[in-house]
């Protein structure tokens, strides 16, 4: 399991200012490989929430999604999984539009719609660049709290997640991951095997 380290924030910094994790591992391909170029990057902002941004290099990325809770992963799909706590983790899949997915739970199975448990949802504003397309992403402190008892507001710590590339119907499917994943049979809701976040506090 790979490491992503990232930082505490009194305000939102430039993004160019954001680690980087690249989206480079590829698993259960077919003959025919496909490897978008893909990164996302995460930051913690003090009183605030978590911002996550996700970019992929596609000219033409498959959008036929346009419903909230639609079955984005069939599209172009950048995903992003994270984790406060043995509660469960949540997890937002997002297209070339900005329609998403999210759900919450400890496992593959049994999980339920975000919207179904909270009007507190991420905010999600789609970004076009050249070639690239990808989605910033706002997790407010206020959603955290609903979903985790225990959560205080961002702070330094150990924390689990995963960015993800894939798109079950696109031309060439494929399944691509920050941190490599297990068995087929879990996909991407594996949580041992999610990378380990580290969050430390700003130093410049």
């Amino acid at each position: 399991m790979k490491e992503y380290i990232t930082y505490i924030y009194n305000e939102k910094p430039p993004w160019d200012s954001v680690p980087k994790a690249d989206i480079s591992c590829f698993q259960w391909e077919s003959a025919e490989k496909y490897r978008p170029e893909a990164y996302a990057k995460m930051c913690f902002v003090r009183n605030s929430g978590v911002y996550a941004l996700v970019m992929c290099k596609e000219v033409a990325p498959r959008t036929q999604c346009k419903s909230l809770n639609d079955r984005i992963y069939e599209d172009s799909c950048l995903e992003v999984f994270l984790s406060f706590g043995s509660e469960g983790y949540i997890n937002i899949e997002t297209n070339s539009e900005g329609v998403w997915l999210s759900e919450f739970g400890d496992r593959r199975a049994d999980r339920r719609l975000l919207s179904e448990i909270t009007n507190t949802v991420p905010t999600v504003t789609p970004i076009r660049d050249g070639a690239y397309w990808g989605n910033e992403i706002f997790f407010p402190n206020e959603l955290f709290s609903e979903l985790y008892p225990d959560f205080q507001g961002v702070a330094e710590g150990n924390y689990r997640g995963n960015f993800y590339k894939c798109g079950d119907l696109t031309e060439i499917p494929h399944y691509g991951s920050f941190s490599p994943m297990g068995n087929w049979e879990l996909g991407f809701h594996d949580p041992e095997h999610f990378a380990y976040f580290t969050v430390k506090e700003e130093t410049e």
